[in-house]
């Protein structure tokens, strides 16, 4: 794992007021999923199931699929591991740029990695990689990629596995999910996360969904019980109640907008239009990082240092919107610090 991410609220010795640097959908869980939570700590008494069976089948539910079809696991971080794992040795494309696990993954496993702009996914590859890594929406600057475009490149190189991180869809407008395809295509896995829009990452808890075929050969490279009894508890709540717990998804993003509208009139900062919650910005008034310092230790703001991902430098930044008060505060501070750069 990079040094660096997003909520990385353990390091530095200033209390964080307001998280921007989370991609979640609020800085806090619903009342109701902590509570069943609560009443559910009994589990951790016994191993959890082995392959989280029962919220596999929830899953199956709700995106028509057999649960045969799906992998519950530790994160959807764990999920780039183990496709990275079954495709050892390989040969990896990944757009850029990235969340930086797909790469970390594949270094582990020893790929041949090559890079592009995930603005060209469209364009021709101009090699036929046995893995094509694609965040939609990209995390960090929120691109979407078209349904048209991914089933066109799942038709145009049917010897590929296209790996779609889907973690963010419901944190984007204009967003298709690959999953109908599911059944047309033997060569795509989709990864979903269940913790983003319900502000629950500390729970770990993600999946993936192919053929069959595809979900059993990954299994085998699973740990034992990599997914905790609580996580999944937490998971099957989620499923039986995802429209009761879900946020205000429209105002929040009608709050990244106005806010992404908001910064970019101040002088020196430039904004990456996204449809998403979070996007990404550049300065030229000084570097992330320390723009990331001054907002922490002056106002108890954690933004995302931006520049550790791959094809981006010191001065990229990453924002996730919040409440249009706690966006207006972040927006005055931002302009004190180009302020004093003037």
């Amino acid at each position: 794992m990079i040094t660096g991410h997003g909520n990385d609220i353990y390091h530095g010795n200033r209390q964080v007021v307001v998280d921007f640097s989370s991609n979640t959908a609020t800085s806090q869980p619903h009342s109701r999923l902590i509570q069943q939570l609560g009443k559910r700590l009994n589990v951790i008494a016994n191993y959890p199931e082995t392959h989280a069976q029962s919220l596999r089948e929830k899953l199956a539910g709700k995106h028509e699929v057999k649960s045969g079809q799906i992998l519950v696991t530790n994160g959807s971080t764990e999920a780039f591991y183990l496709i990275a794992a079954a495709f050892r040795k390989k040969q990896s494309l990944v757009f850029i740029p990235s969340f930086a696990e797909y790469e970390d993954a594949c270094q582990m496993h020893n790929h041949q990695l090559a890079f592009a702009p995930v603005k060209q996914f469209t364009a021709p590859f101009g090699m036929k990689p046995d893995v094509v890594w694609l965040g939609n929406p990209n995390n960090p600057d929120g691109t979407v990629t078209t349904l048209e475009a991914i089933e066109e490149k799942l038709n145009d190189y049917p010897d590929t596995l296209f790996v779609i991180d889907e973690a963010y869809g419901e944190l984007c407008s204009c967003f298709e999910s690959t999953v109908p395809l599911l059944p047309d295509y033997d060569n795509l896995v989709v990864i979903r996360s269940m913790t983003k829009l319900f502000a629950v990452p500390g729970i770990r808890l993600g999946y993936l969904l192919s053929s069959e075929q595809q979900v059993t050969r990954l299994q085998k490279y699973m740990q034992p019980w990599s997914v905790n009894a609580l996580a999944i508890e937490a998971g099957k709540f989620i499923a039986e109640h995802e429209s009761e717990l879900s946020p205000d998804i429209s105002e929040l993003l009608w709050q990244s907008r106005r806010l992404q509208n908001e910064l970019s009139l101040l002088p020196g900062l430039t904004v990456t239009n996204s449809n998403c919650n979070y996007f990404l910005a550049h300065t030229e008034k000084g570097t992330a990082p320390k723009l990331k310092e001054f907002l922490l230790n002056e106002y108890g703001f954690l933004i995302r240092d931006a520049s550790n991902f791959r094809g981006l430098d010191e001065h990229y930044f990453r924002i996730a919107g919040q409440s249009k008060k706690k966006n207006e505060e972040l927006a005055e501070a931002i302009k004190s610090w180009i302020d004093k750069k003037a």
